[in-house]
């Protein structure tokens, strides 16, 4: 189950995930849960296979991929400990599809549902 999604665009793994921000969330995501947890890192790989060191550059990839693995988190788990990016993902809704129940097991709705593999 995804708790937070983060991204080390400027500094390690190792800076990144442990900050006081980061461990608070991560014990917040863990307390009175059954089950273990798991922290999942996704590195930048170069044309020659080699990790990407952090830069002070920002890379437009990077954000870009943050913001698809919310979405996809969220749609997971509505207690997503995130608060940017999540304003529009928590509150936009598509009757029978997004972020409501499931009405109906015929019809657009659920066509919709397939066609996106829901």
């Amino acid at each position: 189950m995804p708790w937070y999604v983060g991204k080390a665009e400027k500094s390690s793994f190792r800076q990144e995930c442990l900050t006081a921000h980061k461990i608070n969330h991560f014990n917040q995501a863990i307390v009175g849960r059954r089950g273990y947890p798991e922290l999942t890192l996704l590195a930048q790989i170069t044309p020659r296979d080699k990790f990407r060191k952090p830069t002070n550059a920002r890379r437009a990839s990077i954000r870009e991929l943050e913001t698809m693995l919310i979405g996809m988190s969220i749609s997971r788990n509505r207690d997503l400990l995130n608060i940017q990016k999540t304003k529009m993902l928590r509150e936009l809704s598509v009757r029978g599809v997004l972020n409501t129940e499931r009405l109906a097991t015929s019809g657009p709705a659920k066509a919709l549902r397939d066609l996106l593999g829901q």
